[in-house]
């Protein structure tokens, strides 16, 4: 016979039998909400979780390394008045920055030369054989002529080592070819193929942010030392003849337009028309080009936005929106936000995204009428290092926020959080361990299917994110699902309805989970009364149980599309007893990528005293 009890739904000779299903893994990311202010299915916390709809998730796609490069040879740099026939060429395998010098020391059949590396010791009267002629750590020097040099001309040969990130990640179109570019340590390089190969040789300043826009088949460059410059598909970099009186760090192009800028408070214009971009009046006022002072330095742009004819420009503690080109005049967005990040602003087909400190701080959508703060409730706000760089990108409704988490001692970035527009929610990218490495700047590619990619920002590397295959790229992925505490009243009645008291001591029995996966395993941990018990139970996808149309077929031709679903169940220890249930749902490993569909967590009802 039971225990008499007060409460009477308990007052039966068996247990009641509960259930809470866990079909919905949309939601959002909200630690610093009430329990009960979440809904059944929202999460505590998503990380490397995709939901692919309202009944399902799949581990998320991971990185990999697109293109890199460790150290480059440059060009022999001439100095003197004779002959300059020196061409440099090589591997360099030395592990830190060196100059080479090398200069014509003796003139016959044939010349001769002596050289260094760095400050040491002249090697002398190495006579000159026309073939690539090995100085050191893998530098060559190649002469085209083993005679007719004049004594003390000399070639500098810098073999360069590179050991930071990169400043810039920007896609080029010309005609139908498409190139990325980047820069790192003042150097334009190039992506090839795997490799970054060397464009131009310190066409910028080392260390600096740097913005561009690609159009008129040619890419534009700015930062806030280096002012205007452009480049073309195999072409050198080139200041043109005009550029904006005051170098602004951000370009864009607007109705025929480039416009600048960031680093003061003039917004400058240049004339319509890209013929008239590389005049030598291209920013001049007496044309159509033309300028405007906001009430304070600006922070970046929102381009057409909030329609096709208007320009938002963002200060620290507000926007403005400027029209009429090129007769242009601003208007305050009353209500409106400020931008402290300018490489957060995004434009998606639900608005504007930015991180925002004024008046309220958080990641804020504005769409042209609205502002909605998306971060309330979400603790990782206050972690991020507003001292560091942020970045933030757009693409199939998700906008992806990139930055360096306060307190975690890195220096640049190193967490990415997504907001998927489809279910209002955030979720969060943890960086593979196995790659060692930090994310940057981030590209969407929109000449080549808008792929993904991010600068490092701690070494000469682009990585792919978010592949457009089904793998992770072999990057062990490591994934969280964390649910909120449920009690009682969040379980349902197996034989139907809900179970209509709060807090009543319950007793795990089993779960059933339906998952899809061939590599690594699924984990249920849970928690009772917030870490008074605990206990997991693991699932190898490789092993458990029959799946349909890999172990046995059924109908392929209506459902051989279908990818094998497996269905297993498993029971809970004894000591899983408590008045509140947290669940993490886990997943590492790295090949096809798993996917959970349902989870269904069996208990009963505890009598009470």
């Amino acid at each position: 016979m039971p225990i008499p009890t007060n409460l009477d739904v308990l007052n039966r000779a068996k247990h009641i039998e509960l259930v809470l299903d866990l079909d919905s893994f949309s939601g959002g990311e909200n630690l610093l909400g009430e329990d009960q202010a979440l809904k059944k299915n929202e999460a505590r916390r998503i990380e490397n979780w995709d939901s692919i709809s309202v009944g399902g998730i799949v581990r998320s796609k991971g990185f990999a390394l697109s293109a890199s490069v460790t150290s480059v040879i440059k060009a022999a740099v001439f100095t003197g008045s004779g002959l300059d026939d020196g061409t440099s060429s090589g591997t360099y395998g030395g592990t830190a920055t060196a100059t080479y010098t090398v200069i014509i020391d003796a003139t016959g059949t044939p010349d001769t030369f002596k050289w260094k590396k760095n400050s040491g010791a002249f090697t002398e009267d190495v006579a000159i054989t026309g073939e690539a002629q090995t100085l050191s750590d893998g530098v060559k020097i190649t002469f085209a002529a083993t005679t007719g040099h004049t004594l003390n001309d000399q070639w500098v040969i810098t073999a360069k080592v590179y050991a930071s990130g990169l400043d810039l990640l920007a896609q080029h179109v010309q005609g139908t070819a498409t190139r990325i570019y980047a820069i790192c340590e003042g150097d334009l390089l190039y992506k090839n193929s795997s490799a970054l190969t060397l464009s131009d040789n310190a066409a910028f300043t080392s260390g600096v942010l740097t913005h561009s826009v690609s159009k008129g088949e040619k890419i534009w460059f700015t930062n806030a030392t280096d002012n205007l410059k452009y480049t073309t598909l195999g072409g050198s970099i080139t200041a043109p003849t005009d550029v904006p009186p005051s170098a602004r760090e951000r370009i864009y192009y607007h109705k025929y337009r480039l416009i600048a800028e960031g680093g003061g408070k003039t917004v400058y214009g240049s004339r319509a028309g890209t013929g008239n971009w590389t005049a030598a009046d291209a920013w001049t006022l007496t044309n159509d080009a033309w300028s405007i002072d906001m009430p304070d330095y600006t922070y970046g742009c929102a381009i057409g936005f909030p329609s096709g004819d208007m320009v938002t420009v963002f200060t620290k503690f507000g926007c403005y929106i400027i029209s009429n080109f090129p007769n242009v005049g601003f208007s305050q967005i009353i209500g409106g936000h400020g931008c402290s990040f300018p490489h957060s602003i995004a434009i998606g087909q639900e608005g504007c995204f930015l991180l925002s400190e004024y008046p309220t701080y958080g990641v804020w959508l504005w769409n042209g009428v609205q502002w909605v703060n998306l971060t309330v409730n979400h603790d990782f706000i206050d972690d991020i290092d507003k001292t560091r760089r942020v970045f933030g990108a757009y693409r199939d409704n998700k906008y992806y926020l990139i930055y360096c988490e306060y307190g975690s001692g890195a220096s640049v970035p190193n967490r990415i959080k997504i907001y998927d527009t489809r279910f209002g929610r955030w979720y969060s990218r943890a960086i593979a361990t196995g790659l060692g490495d930090t994310m940057g700047y981030p590209l969407i590619a929109p000449y080549s299917g808008n792929e993904i990619y991010l600068a490092s920002s701690a070494a000469s590397k682009i990585y792919q994110f978010e592949t457009d295959d089904t793998s992770d790229a072999g990057q062990d992925t490591v994934a969280l699902y964390r649910t909120k505490s449920f009690s009682s009243r969040d379980f349902m009645v197996a034989s139907g309805g809900e179970f209509p008291i709060e807090d009543v001591r319950m007793k795990l029995v089993k779960f059933t989970a339906v998952y899809y996966g061939t590599v690594g395993n699924l984990t249920l941990l849970w928690s009772s009364d917030n870490g008074a018990h605990s206990g997991s139970q693991t699932i190898d996808v490789t092993a458990e149980g029959d799946k349909i149309n890999s172990n046995f077929t059924v109908n392929t031709s209506y459902i051989a599309a279908v990818p094998p679903d497996a269905t297993i169940t498993k029971s809970f220890s004894n000591y899983a007893v408590g008045r509140k249930f947290s669940f993490d749902i886990g997943n590492t490993g790295s090949g096809t990528l798993p996917k959970v569909k349902r989870i269904k967590i069996h208990a009963v009802a505890l009598e009470e005293a």
